[in-house]
């Protein structure tokens, strides 16, 4: 099967002035009948060449020939006159000519032999010269008419120089009709002799006439060829190499875009991870200069809700209004990147002087995230957290800058909407004893050192357990006992959360068998699931593989709406309603923190809603918070959804939701957070006083 060679180029969308396939077969095609016509015309003109130089090397060799026939014949006529002459001259002495005559009579018989012999060759070499080659090039060397003469004049001497060496001695004087003849035309003047000094004449004149003659021809067809090859390259390869040229300009331009997009992001323009690796490295050598850079990384609130209440073109506007504002504030030295989605990160050459010029900078850069965006006749705005880092020299790595900056991107997130962070002394050593820290949390993972522990979720009118939550410890190698507040953080910067939580559900799943064995239930077991595991398409499979031959109707897979925000809201909502679909509860936690949680509640599968310990905190004292928490409570009954107050300490906040129906309680008052042991023996309490009050009222 050949192959073509057909190669098309054609721009991604969003190509300017550069859209449309290149076909380059249509050059190339010109090319080959251009070389096939520049060679069959060469050839040509080295067949012509070929064919001249044969021609001449003919032609001379039949000017030669025929001048060498005519050289011969002259000699030999010229030697018959000289006998002939002697013969004559010495007739008149006694017996003098008999003697000559006897002595001549075989060369003059040879000679006319030689006669003969040269006529039939001239003959010949004639036919030869009357070629339709030569002809055609310069013409017969020799008349026929003057030919077919000099033949005739040839031949009768012959016979004359025959029948004069048949003559007696003694009949030499007397036979003048014989010699007669023969003196005539040998002599000097005579027409044969003079008809043959002329054609040996005219021989060399036609000789040179046709050297000349093909010179001529020769230049003209070097001249014809060099034409050629001038008119080949002005008509055939110059415009082939000039759309040759055009061609390559636009591949080379196409080239150059095709770059510029796959370092650059395509809806704001800003460079994209790729090409801040790159400026990072370049920075990092710093072409053995001292050259300071800062960085600061932008984690922007508020697209997925944009998205979610004005459409994909909205988000799509605010990107580019927000990149356009962001490059507006740079320098020209500075560079703008969108590294993620809603994330963006800004390099700044040469790095601020100070600690104070880098805050200052991360609040302008702040001040333009928070400027209301306009869209059409909607407005809103949006919030980042920002982390900066800087380096004071080309020794730094771009890796290690990047860490810092992260590092205080989490930081300030921590510090709530639209903190600022940056990257100092103390953080560095938080961050190395953080990265102690994840060294020692990848060991005890595995060998289980992060355990179960459990807070129970009460029934508020009875009081009794009708569920449990369950909360991570870690049970140090130096005997402490450390609360997710000393490690989650950790866990989190080094991307383990997922390892997390594979170890509480083992636990879990362990502690169920246990308390199964000791006839003790405590109802469904809440578990709280990071983004990283209700993301992971493989979720379901894997709690089924953990739960073994048992359901999971008893989970509860506690859902933060901060991840409902994320940008893997689709596979999280495909990941839960399968998750239900299985029997498991789902409940949303923190409720009331987030955004457009009454949506949240109408497109994902929750059977409960968990109202934040800080408006359990604050309703007794702001009597608006209390409104809120009691219209929470009875819109979420309304929907069918049951209610979890966490947080509750004393008694009259526990007084507040006795007037709701189905309300369960969570918090110190209901009890404190205990061991898989520790709620076994509350669990077996519970269960004492079940059987004692049944007992009673059946009394």
């Amino acid at each position: 099967m050949r192959t073509s060679l057909r190669s098309r180029l054609r721009l991604p969308h969003g190509g300017e002035g550069l859209a449309g396939p290149l076909d380059l077969d249509k050059p190339l095609g010109l090319i080959r009948r251009g070389y096939f016509l520049a060679l069959s015309i060469l050839a040509l003109l080295v067949l012509a060449n070929y064919l001249i130089i044969n021609a001449m090397i003919q032609a001379q060799t039949h000017a030669v020939e025929l001048t060498e026939i005519v050289t011969s014949q002259r000699a030999s006529l010229r030697r018959v006159a000289q006998i002939v002459e002697l013969v004559l001259r010495t007739q008149e002495q006694s017996a003098g000519g008999a003697r000559w005559l006897v002595a001549t009579r075989a060369e003059l018989a040879e000679l006319a032999e030689r006669l003969d012999s040269n006529r039939l060759a001239f003959d010949q070499a004639l036919s030869k010269d009357q070629g339709v080659l030569v002809r055609w090039l310069s013409g017969p060397l020799i008349d026929a008419s003057r030919a077919q003469r000099l033949a005739q004049m040839s031949r009768e001497a012959a016979q004359h120089v025959r029948k004069f060496a048949a003559l007696d001695a003694n009949q030499v004087q007397w036979r003048f009709s014989v010699w007669a003849p023969i003196e005539l035309a040998l002599a000097s003047d005579g027409p044969l002799l003079s008809e043959v000094d002329s054609l040996s004449s005219e021989l060399y004149r036609h000789a040179v006439e046709r050297a000349q003659h093909f010179q001529r021809l020769h230049l003209l067809l070097a001249v014809v060829s060099l034409l050629t090859l001038l008119a080949e390259y002005l008509m055939i390869f110059r415009p082939i190499l000039r759309r040759l040229r055009e061609r390559n300009r636009h591949i080379g331009q196409i080239t150059d875009q095709l770059r510029h997009q796959a370092s650059h992001d395509l809806l704001t323009g800003a460079g994209n991870r790729l090409l801040l690796q790159q400026v990072l490295q370049r920075l990092g050598q710093g072409n053995g200069q001292a050259q300071s850079y800062a960085l600061f990384l932008l984690d922007v609130d508020g697209f997925k809700t944009i998205n979610d209440l004005f459409g994909h073109a909205a988000g799509d506007h605010a990107l580019k209004v927000l990149s356009t504002r962001l490059k507006a504030r740079l320098g020209p030295e500075d560079e703008l990147f969108r590294t993620g989605g809603d994330e963006f990160t800004v390099v700044v050459v040469p790095a601020p002087r100070d600690a104070q010029a880098m805050q200052d900078l991360a609040n302008r850069l702040r001040e333009e995230v928070n400027q209301p965006v306009h869209f059409e006749p909607h407005e809103f705005q949006l919030r980042a957290a920002i982390g900066g880092a800087a380096v004071s020299s080309a020794a730094a790595e771009g890796g290690d800058v990047l860490k810092q900056a992260d590092f205080a991107l989490r930081a300030a997130k921590l510090s709530g909407p639209g903190g600022v962070r940056i990257f100092d002394g103390r953080d560095a050593s938080l961050s190395a004893a953080r990265e102690l820290q994840a060294q020692q949390l990848s060991k005890a993972l595995p060998q289980g050192q992060i355990k179960a522990y459990y807070q129970p979720i009460v029934d508020i009118h009875s009081r009794r357990i009708e569920g449990v939550e369950a909360l991570a410890r870690w049970h140090t190698d130096d005997g402490q006992v450390l609360q997710p507040a000393d490690f989650l953080p950790t866990l989190e910067e080094f991307g383990m959360l997922d390892q997390l939580t594979v170890a509480i559900m083992q636990a879990v799943v362990a502690d169920r068998q246990a308390w199964r064995s000791q006839g003790l239930m405590p109802g469904f077991v809440s578990v709280n699931f990071p983004e990283v595991s209700l993301a992971d398409k493989g979720l379901l499979w894997r709690l089924q593989s953990l739960a073994g031959s048992e359901s999971l109707e008893w989970l509860q897979v506690e859902v933060l709406e901060t991840v409902l925000l994320s940008r893997s809201t689709d596979l999280i909502e495909r990941n839960l309603h399968e998750l239900a679909r299985q029997g498991a509860q789902v409940a949303l936690d923190d409720f009331g923190l987030g955004y457009a949680s009454l949506n949240h509640l109408r497109s994902f599968p929750c059977t409960s809603i968990k109202i934040d310990r800080s408006f359990v905190a604050a309703m007794l004292k702001d009597s608006g918070i209390l409104l809120i928490v009691r219209g929470m409570i009875d819109i979420a009954l309304g929907l069918g959804l049951k209610v979890t107050v966490e947080g509750i300490e004393n008694m009259a906040q526990h007084e507040v939701f006795t007037v709701f129906p189905e309300v369960r309680g969570q918090g110190r008052l209901y009890g404190e957070v205990l061991s898989a042991q520790g709620l076994s023996l509350l669990l077996q309490v519970q269960q004492s006083r079940a059987v004692e009050d049944k007992g009673e009222a059946e009394a």
